[in-house]
């Protein structure tokens, strides 16, 4: 009979990248939201590291060179 490991697995990693174009920017806002209360929530810690990344966010913000545009850091 194999032993059974008692580890629990690793939390799935998930990142989420946020951008919009300026006409959107109350769906932006409810997006954020929504994410920042699923990386909190307990039921998914286990399961799922999300992190969110986005250009205008302190602190959460995608490195990209100086020379390039969003969208070619992006491609």
């Amino acid at each position: 009979m194999a032993a059974r490991s008692n580890l629990a697995p690793s939390p799935v990693p998930v990142r989420v990248f946020v951008a919009s174009p300026s006409d959107v920017t109350d769906e932006k806002s409810t997006a954020m939201r929504v994410l920042e209360d699923l990386v909190r929530d307990p039921l998914l810690e286990a399961r799922m590291a999300l992190q969110i990344v986005a250009w205008d966010k302190y602190g959460i913000g995608a490195p990209m060179l100086a020379k390039e545009t969003p969208q070619e850091a992006i491609e």
